[in-house]
């Protein structure tokens, strides 16, 4: 506990959807923000506002608030511009970076789900594999039980398979520099790790990689990777940096609300993966086959509906990488087994 409250920032970003009160907000703000006092001191949690006037206004009541009543209070910085989450969290790596001192920085959604306890957990896994591999870069998971309970079937399935498909671009990036991606510190609930989860402590190198260039990949992936690819791209920048990647279960909460519609959608899955095959240098026949790999595997396969949109996905990554100057294989030449 004490290395905890001595070495570890918390970044909160927040942004609500606009059918939700303001008294609901400040709920769930004061829900997140619950004992936290215990766990870190004030001056090293903050909350990052991205472009949500009505939240920061609450953001700063409940900061004057603690103040009055603790002494202190975390810090809080607005985005006027709503940019997404991913931008929240590379505003929240620089203020941690100013900071001398913190060695950790973890990320926790706004809406309650990530119970603070658990950082206990975490911070505990990140010191077991410091000493066990002798490295200052980690990244480590709040793994969740249940996904697809918590996000409802067709964004869990979306999620699943970014969580393949990364990783397997990683494995193959990786292998062109003769080196291997450890996963003996993956979750033993599941081959590939819950990628996905909001609920991260990442070391101080690993925010670093994180904030040393704009995320962007002009002209093919523009700012929507702030919005949609906040996992992904720590993710691949840490692994292929040669950091350690470790899972531990914790807990969730039934979801009150969402604001991630989004995320069901095929384009926006499939510019987080276009992201990751031209951040990595992968050309169009080998993503077709990490995306075909992966693509019949999923329940989702197996709807009509479903199948179309996993396809409208493989398009859309495909027909956009730089390498394609002819079409790729069409949509009929992804196949599953005959027998199963």
């Amino acid at each position: 506990m004490q290395t905890m409250r001595h070495k570890v920032g918390m970044m909160v970003p927040v942004w609500f959807p606009v059918d939700l009160s303001s008294e609901q907000v400040r709920e769930t703000l004061l829900a997140t923000l619950y004992d936290c006092e215990h766990y870190l001191p004030w001056q090293h949690v903050v909350l990052v506002v991205d472009g949500d006037a009505r939240s920061y206004r609450v953001v700063r009541e409940l900061q004057a608030a603690c103040v009055q009543s603790q002494g202190s209070a975390f810090d809080v910085i607005y985005n006027e511009g709503n940019r997404g989450k991913g931008y929240a969290v590379f505003l929240g790596a620089q203020w941690l970076l100013e900071r001398h001192g913190l060695d950790y920085f973890t990320t926790r959604d706004a809406d309650g789900d990530h119970v603070l306890n658990d950082l206990v957990n975490l911070m505990r896994l990140a010191l077991a594999l410091q000493d066990a591999e002798q490295t200052d870069r980690l990244v480590i998971i709040g793994r969740r039980n249940h996904p697809h309970r918590a996000l409802g079937f067709v964004r869990a399935e979306f999620e699943a398979l970014l969580n393949r498909v990364i990783v397997d671009a990683v494995r193959f990036a990786l292998a062109q520099q003769q080196q291997v991606l450890k996963t003996q510190y993956f979750s033993l609930l599941g081959e590939y790790p819950d990628l996905h989860s909001g609920y991260k402590l990442y070391s101080r190198p690993i925010c670093e990689f994180m904030v040393r260039q704009p995320w962007e990949r002009p002209p093919n992936v523009g700012n929507e990777i702030y919005r949609y690819g906040v996992e992904a791209v720590p993710f691949v920048e840490g692994t292929m940096a040669g950091a350690v990647v470790g899972e531990i279960t914790r807990l969730t909460f039934e979801p009150q609300f969402s604001g991630h519609d989004a995320f069901a959608r095929p384009e926006t899955n499939g510019s987080v993966l276009l992201w990751t095959f031209l951040r990595l240098g992968i050309g169009v026949s080998q993503a077709a086959a990490i995306l075909d790999n992966h693509l019949p595997r999923l329940p989702l396969w197996t709807t009509p509906q479903g199948r179309a949109s996993l396809l409208e996905l493989r398009q859309y990554v495909l027909r956009r990488l730089p390498q394609a100057t002819v079409d790729p294989s069409s949509p009929s030449d992804t196949k599953a087994a005959p027998y199963y």
